[in-house]
């Protein structure tokens, strides 16, 4: 069948959500929720009176009684509360699934001797299935809103840290799946005016997993939308290359204050081919032809966007141009290197965090150094991941 060049992008031409929805459900044996959106999803934490939980304690595995002293949000699908312990420290307890929950701990297991800018979990309260945490006080994006503007070698400070904790991941075969401004943990102190960062750490996402050498996550949607890389946001194969992609994409924001897809999330959250606007986006910034060529061998031919996506390529035009960030303008010529070599549209031809960490754009920038270990003991369970 022969797809003839399109005049306009191919999301004008897909206004339902229908389509895409069944060739997909057609195409996975995993249930896909209908993409019905209701309302805007905040980046803020809810805060709840602890009237609906009752006050309570838990026993970690550690010994350690913990009393809860607030809900933070208190769902059938996410409950979150502040806790101390009997010695005033402040913990955060999360109650999850009980796959996810055996999930964690596996990731948690391979981590636990080396990785200390991930947030480690302190204990573990198995009958209730939750996870304990050190409290933090403070976020890089709440950092970043409270401030006109960090310094710039701040900012590459902060970068390059989470890169090193990617690249320990990566070196145990763990993927993170997508990074959140939310995810990213700082503990930075100021005095007298002089900035001082402390600590830098990477909070336990529920898509982080691990996945043996020549594995993928398959059929599952990783990750905020606004982060995602293209095999992500269309159900593609995901894997260490997807962190790259999505990492960068945290990079843009981090130096230029600007999340790539937020404008199409904001006026578009309740249409029904969101999805198929990021991946125009996506391919209008950081696609080429020899690129996207690779990305749909990645994919393989038996992948039931592959059409869709020749088509919206196709629909690029001298009236339509697209806008790669290799022509962005004001753009730091060794950061736009990084970039371009982070999110080449070939995932097999992305640079690997290790490479990344060896950049000049990170040329004498100094990693903060800390050593965060857990108490608990090592499990022994299974992980629950679709993998391929």
């Amino acid at each position: 069948m022969k797809f003839m060049p399109s005049q306009r992008p191919f999301s004008q031409f897909l206004r339902t959500w229908g389509a895409h929805y069944s060739v997909l459900k057609a195409h996975y044996s995993i249930p896909i929720p209908q993409p019905i959106f209701r309302r805007k999803l905040s980046t803020r934490p809810t805060v709840t009176n602890t009237f609906q939980q009752r006050q309570a304690e838990y026993v970690g595995e550690t010994g350690r009684i913990y009393a809860v002293h607030r809900t933070i949000r208190y769902s059938p699908l996410d409950q979150n509360f502040l806790a101390a312990s009997d010695d005033g420290q402040k913990f955060f307890l999360k109650r999850l699934r009980p796959e996810d929950f055996k999930r964690y701990q596996i990731v948690n297991d391979r981590l636990k001797d080396s990785a200390s800018h991930f947030r480690l979990l302190k204990d573990v309260i198995p009958s209730e299935s939750m996870i304990v945490y050190e409290h933090y006080c403070t976020s890089f994006y709440r950092t970043i809103r409270r401030r006109n503007r960090l310094p710039l070698s701040m900012v590459k400070k902060i970068l390059k840290s989470l890169l090193n904790l990617l690249a320990e991941l990566h070196d145990r075969d763990v993927v993170y799946g997508v990074f959140g401004l939310e995810d990213i943990l700082i503990d930075l102190t100021e005095d007298q005016g002089q900035l001082t960062l402390n600590k830098v750490q990477l909070a336990h996402s529920i898509n982080t997993a691990y996945v043996p050498r020549g594995s993928n996550i398959v059929g599952r949607q990783v990750g905020p939308r606004r982060w995602r890389s293209p095999e992500a946001t269309i159900l593609g194969p995901v894997n260490k290359a997807s962190d790259i992609f999505s990492f960068a994409l945290l990079c843009i924001f981090a130096v230029y204050r600007r999340v790539v897809f937020n404008d199409i999330l904001v006026k578009n959250h309740e249409k029904s081919d969101i999805q198929i606007s990021i991946l125009e986006r996506q391919i209008s910034y950081f696609a080429d032809r020899k690129g996207l060529e690779g990305f749909m061998k990645y994919l393989g031919k038996e992948h039931p966007l592959s059409p869709m996506i020749e088509l919206t390529w196709d629909g690029f035009h001298e009236g339509n141009p697209r806008k790669p960030f290799s022509k962005w303008d004001n753009v730091h010529e060794d950061f736009r290197s990084l970039i371009l070599a982070m999110t080449n549209f070939d995932p097999s031809k992305r640079i690997t965090a290790r490479q990344a960490l060896e950049h000049k754009w990170f040329e004498d920038v100094e990693v903060v150094q800390q050593d965060d270990r857990p108490e608990i003991q090592e499990s022994n369970q299974d992980s629950s991941l679709v993998l391929r």
